[in-house]
């Protein structure tokens, strides 16, 4: 934090969504209701940056098959939401394994070979690469 002794300003630029408690100190005294809590939900441009995806399951969806993708730096506590839809919008089977070190799984299946839609977002914002549209194929 960047603090100017000409103003009460404060700045602060948060690596990565979640949630964090400013301490305030005046001549090494803390602020009164100091640490205040708040929110960082995303970056301007309505995407959410820092939360890189990567996994095979973003270039190809196998049929019938698990197919895997990896979102790293996952706020503990938060829901990650994951859609995969097909041409005609229908949902197909998506699994999210929140992991203890900031790393989610998403598993999902799709149902037959097509076009298919994956959407993931946090608190209601898309992540950056997202949403995506990936081909369902047959593996033998």
């Amino acid at each position: 934090a960047v603090v100017s002794t000409q103003s009460t300003g404060i700045k602060f630029r948060a690596q990565k969504p979640g949630h964090y408690k400013l301490n305030m100190f005046y001549n090494g005294i803390p602020f009164p209701q100091s640490p205040f809590p708040f929110h960082v939900s995303r970056k301007s441009g309505g995407k959410i940056t820092g939360m890189p995806m990567e996994g095979d399951g973003l270039k190809i969806a196998y049929v019938n098959k698990s197919n895997y993708i990896y979102v790293s730096n996952v706020p503990k506590g938060t829901g990650l939401q994951v859609e995969v839809l097909s041409a005609v919008k229908i949902p197909q089977e998506v699994r999210v394994h929140s992991g203890t070190s900031g790393v989610s799984t998403v598993e999902y299946f799709v149902a037959s070979v097509g076009v298919y839609t994956l959407s993931l977002k946090w608190e209601g914002q898309h992540l950056v690469g997202s949403p995506l549209t990936v081909p369902g194929v047959v593996v033998e």
